[in-house]
């Protein structure tokens, strides 16, 4: 009977990841579609809760939908994930000593496959620099680095991390690790971490960009601003500081 089905809908929210709750809005380009959802997981059918306002969840929930339009078949469903976040307990270095701008970092010339191999090698070139930066090598192949300091975050809030690298990097937030490039959100209250990353690069394209985005901050490359080394660190994290 029927051969053709209802267009698809879509969500529209920037709270994908949140502390307190979500908003969600549901569209369809064919504005006499119906849309239905449901808060459970289960298939939305024409019975379904209709979408006349935005939807407000506190919880992490899947939101499954689809559209409804007389004379032809349902849309196929979709759905979306909204994600309740906890803050991270994470040791704030916020007031507790002389903080100066700039990572500390170790330069290495070698030939490794996985970052944690830095640990068995002895740096070429130590020093101070603005952020996680690869510009002031003396070759380009068979390179590594290492920096390790703290981020002031300026607010709390949900903070997306991401880190587009050639060849391999850790990245490491309080001593463990976090990310091994791609991005990664968490929740963070205001103060400063400690932060580091190993890098290493073997030949042919070479970047390695660290990036953040959150409250009132656009994605952007973590500027110098907000990173900070001190000489005398608290803690470890694989024996570097």
């Amino acid at each position: 009977k029927y051969e053709t089905a209802a267009e698809l809908p879509y969500a529209i929210t920037s709270d994908e990841n949140f502390l307190k709750n979500a908003k969600v809005s549901l569209a369809c380009d064919d504005k006499e579609a119906q849309i239905r959802y449901t808060l459970d997981g289960s298939r939305p059918t024409i019975k379904s809760d209709l979408f006349t306002q935005t939807i407000v969840v506190d919880k992490t929930t899947e939101i499954r939908f689809a559209s409804f339009k007389e004379g032809v078949l349902p849309s196929r469903p979709t759905s979306i994930q909204v994600k309740k976040l906890d803050f991270e307990n994470y040791k704030n270095f916020e007031g507790t000593g002389n903080f100066k701008k700039g990572l500390r970092y170790k330069y290495f010339e070698i030939h490794i496959l996985e970052p944690e191999e830095l640990d068995k090698f002895t740096p070429v070139e130590t020093g101070i620099l603005p952020n996680f930066t690869i510009e002031q090598r003396k070759r380009e192949d068979y390179i590594a680095y290492e920096w390790w300091g703290y981020i002031d975050i300026p607010r709390d809030g949900v903070y997306t991390f991401s880190i587009k690298v050639n060849d391999k990097c850790v990245l490491y937030i309080d001593g463990k690790e976090f990310m091994r490039g791609g991005s990664k959100t968490i929740a963070l209250r205001k103060g400063k971490y400690e932060i580091m990353e190993k890098y290493f690069q073997l030949g042919a394209k070479k970047f390695n960009t660290v990036s953040w985005k959150g409250p009132g901050i656009e994605e952007e490359e973590i500027p110098a601003d907000v990173l900070f080394h001190r000489s005398n660190s608290l803690r470890l994290i694989n024996n570097s500081f």
